[in-house]
């Protein structure tokens, strides 16, 4: 399934899933509200098969899918929708096709032109059941998601070099990334609540590097043979 955390951003939730909706998407999903929720949205039209949940605290963008995965542990899949990320071409669904069970695909985000791990980023469910969690559970907004999994699926020692899993880029499925980026967010709650954390979470970011990446890498390749 697919996850959109949001927090304080009903017209960019209102947006994305009537984008999605339109794309013809047939994937289902859950919006995930961050401890508050919108009442404009009641009138929001879901796609079929899209739910929504509201959090009873502030979990943070990780803690939301940390918690999503923890609801539905047997999903064949899991997606990570972040609520300023806007579909403008392409099916959603052949993201999901590319991912399978065991490996990891993305969109072609405009921020990043395809070289993170953003722009609507699908896991395959036997992969994320190996490791245990979708992000790293010590973080709260920030490194734990992305730049974890960049991490543990590198090929090159330099950045950790666990070769975990395979990462295809699906670049027919195109995302404006909408990012107010550091300075210009003042105006919205959300990336201010995410950037109070930064730095704790590089420091939390950088103890699961040197504890729980090499392990991680570890119940992957076991659960592979298995």
């Amino acid at each position: 399934m697919f996850i959109l955390p949001t927090m304080s951003r009903p017209d960019n939730v209102r947006e994305i899933l009537g984008r999605i909706k339109a794309s013809g998407c047939t994937s289902k999903g859950i919006v995930f509200f961050d401890g508050q929720y919108d009442m404009s949205l009641n009138n929001c039209v879901f796609p079929e098969g899209w739910v929504s949940f509201l959090g009873d605290r502030n979990y943070g963008c990780i803690g939301a899918l940390n918690k999503v995965f923890e609801m539905f542990p047997n999903e064949p899949w899991y997606g990570f929708l972040a609520d300023d990320e806007f579909l403008l071409e392409g099916n959603p669904d052949d993201i999901v096709k590319a991912a399978g069970s065991w490996d990891i695909a993305h969109g072609w985000d405009d921020l990043h032109k395809g070289a993170r791990l953003q722009g609507y980023v699908v896991f395959g469910g036997e992969l994320v059941r190996a490791v245990g969690y979708l992000g790293v559970k010590e973080c709260f907004h920030n490194f734990g998601f992305d730049s974890a999994w960049e991490w543990l699926c590198s090929p090159y020692t330099v950045l950790g070099g666990c070769n975990a899993a395979k990462i295809y880029l699906v670049d027919r499925v195109r995302i404006e990334h909408r990012h107010a980026g550091w300075g210009k967010s003042k105006n919205d709650e959300c990336y201010q609540k995410g950037f109070s954390t930064f730095e704790d979470d590089r420091k939390r970011f950088v103890d699961w590097q040197n504890g729980d990446m090499r392990k991680a890498a570890e119940r992957i390749k076991n659960a592979r043979k298995s």
